[in-house]
């Protein structure tokens, strides 16, 4: 079923037009004019995109009746390797399905999907592929976005992507943070749906989301302090480790596996290994290769993302005392007091 959560997002539009005096999101020239070029891109490609659904209940009914096979979810705090895990996982052809980027804001629609399809195959005729603008697009994102890369052709987070493809033997691959604190809601719709949970020291995790979160903000408003999130981030962290941990150890060992984010990223192949047999999914040979050179490229990785949880207003026995739970069950080191 489609949803558009439209109280909230009347809710969202009375508090920044009407109620934002005084507060982090407060209306300066930068931040209307953020929100008028927001409105001009969102209002347009949001009819575009329930067109596509409209049409998609007239021309094809019969996705409905598409069900995914058992989904995996990727879940936990962000900042965790969720992200790495999935496009990682996106490689193996063999076993998983998933979404691009460009699908979910452009053509969640398998109308707006195929028309896409059949104006790039125009393209390709004429000699101006669409596919090749989007990777020169890409392109200018990856040499200035260094926290968290966007590609419109990554894998991400549907009945219509199953129907479009055709393909009905393989997982379904999503990735989704903000899942973590919905866990029994998914199980609800998908009993048979496996999970897994990266977790990373809270300690590391938690100042990580909140300086991407704090750049984020000074991009999109005029916040009137520095780190404005930080009580929120911490708060809700504390929920989205205690939640999905207590709701996974309670399922059977096939179907929820948790991995450390330092597992993951010392040796990726190890990771996946483990992943792959206690969730019973088999793992190809070609995969196997791919596994190897990945692994390698995230032992070399260096983040160039640097944070001071002193500039954050952040007490290291503060973050010790708050995560203290998880800290102690996954033998996570404290920080040098």
């Amino acid at each position: 079923m489609s949803y558009w959560n439209v109280r909230g997002l009347l809710r969202f539009l009375k508090k920044a037009l009407f109620k934002n005096r005084g507060t982090n999101y407060r209306m300066t020239t930068k931040r209307l004019g953020i929100l008028l070029l927001a409105a001009a891109i969102y209002f347009p490609v949001e009819f575009l995109i329930w067109l596509g659904l409209g049409l998609d209940e007239l021309i094809y009914p019969e996705y409905r009746k598409v069900s995914l096979p058992k989904p995996v979810f990727i879940i936990g705090n962000p900042r965790s390797g969720t992200t790495f895990l999935q496009r990682l996982l996106a490689k193996d052809s063999d076993n998983f399905h998933c979404m691009r980027t460009w699908e979910i804001f452009t053509a969640p629609s398998v109308f707006m999907r195929k028309l896409v399809h059949f104006v790039d195959g125009i393209g390709r005729v004429v000699g101006v592929p669409i596919s090749k603008r989007v990777r020169k697009i890409e392109e200018l994102w990856k040499d200035t976005d260094d926290v968290h890369r966007l590609k419109l052709r990554s894998p991400e987070e549907d009945e219509r992507h199953y129907y479009f493809h055709g393909d009905r033997k393989k997982y379904y691959l999503s990735k989704n943070p903000n899942f973590s604190p919905a866990v029994q809601t998914l199980l609800g719709r998908f009993p048979d749906a496996k999970f897994i949970y990266l977790i990373r020291n809270p300690l590391e995790a938690v100042p990580s989301h909140i300086s991407l979160k704090d750049r984020e903000w000074r991009i999109l408003g005029s916040p009137l302090e520095k780190y404005s999130c930080r009580d929120f981030i911490i708060k809700s962290s504390h929920h989205w480790y205690e939640y999905p941990l207590g709701v996974l150890e309670s399922l059977p060992e096939n179907q929820a596996v948790i991995v450390k984010f330092d597992d993951l990223v010392s040796d990726a192949e190890a990771a996946v290994q483990k992943i792959y047999y206690q969730l019973g999914i088999s793992l190809s040979e070609n995969f196997r290769k791919v596994l190897a050179v990945e692994t390698v490229h995230a032992r070399n990785h260096k983040s160039d993302h640097h944070y001071s949880l002193e500039e954050m207003g952040i007490k290291p026995q503060q973050m010790v005392a708050e995560f203290a739970d998880v800290i102690h069950e996954f033998n996570f080191e404290g920080l040098e007091q």
